[in-house]
């Protein structure tokens, strides 16, 4: 419930949308129907430009949706802020990519998109990362409280 100012905290927004995630999630037949409606949920829940769902294989992650891409991106375990997600399973804020050690400008390369700020978080079953979700580009950089979003979307 709403307090009496008319604010939703950032729990009851987490809570609506991973509710609204789900509801979409088994009206489908399958997943790749799925992929561009989280993506487009998550870009307006997180208020950024993109959002890219990469699947873990065995050594490499591979995108299975990327607005605006016509072929999968590959990323090694381990290579770029979307591979070291994927090893650790900890999400990763990088609002300074070009100055940062993690990222990997070869992919901004790839893809002919600039990324100014980043957020990244693994979807994680039986204790290994199964998926990862970046969030690129949101005006004014990722906070704390985007983090703690993440978190709490990411098991779900």
């Amino acid at each position: 419930m709403a307090d009496p100012a008319g604010t939703v905290s950032r729990v009851e927004r987490e809570l609506r949308f991973i509710h609204e995630i789900t509801k979409k999630a088994l009206g489908l037949e399958s997943l790749t129907a799925f992929w561009p409606i989280l993506q487009s949920s998550l870009v307006k829940f997180f208020t950024c430009d993109r959002a890219t769902l990469f699947l873990v294989e065995k050594t490499e992650l591979r995108s299975m949706f990327a607005k605006g891409l016509d072929t999968a991106v590959l990323v090694k375990l381990g290579d770029g802020v979307a591979g070291s997600v994927a090893l650790s399973g900890k999400h990763i804020i990088v609002n300074d990519p070009y100055n940062d050690k993690q990222f990997n400008p070869a992919y901004d390369r790839v893809t002919g998109y600039k990324t100014q700020n980043l957020a990244c978080a693994a979807f994680i079953h039986e204790n290994q990362a199964v998926g990862v979700v970046e969030l690129l580009n949101k005006p004014g950089g990722f906070s704390d409280d985007e983090s703690a979003s993440m978190n709490a979307f990411a098991p779900h």
